[in-house]
């Protein structure tokens, strides 16, 4: 196995991970806990920039798992916390 090939099987894996976590997430877990926002929004913004990725593989599979994050979700991990605490201040 290649060191590319390597990459990318931990880039697909990282994003299926990511994944699974927001689906799960509900904004009354998280409400009061920062650390866990703050990776939360840190690994949303490494899912979304996967999109950009070089090995087309990997963007066909974070563009498939998008697809099955509920938008609550995605606005707890990314939109809330993300835009209002870092991009604002």
């Amino acid at each position: 196995m290649s060191e590319d090939d390597l990459l990318c099987v931990c880039c697909v894996v990282a994003v299926e991970k990511v994944t699974v976590l927001s689906r799960l997430l509900s904004i009354e877990s998280i409400q009061n806990n920062q650390q866990i926002k703050t990776s939360l929004a840190h690994a949303a913004c490494y899912l979304i920039g996967s999109l950009q990725d070089i090995n087309l593989y990997v963007v066909d599979r974070t563009t498939l798992f998008l697809e099955t994050i509920k938008a609550s979700s995605i606005r707890v991990c990314y939109l809330d916390f993300c835009l209002c605490t870092v991009v604002w201040k």
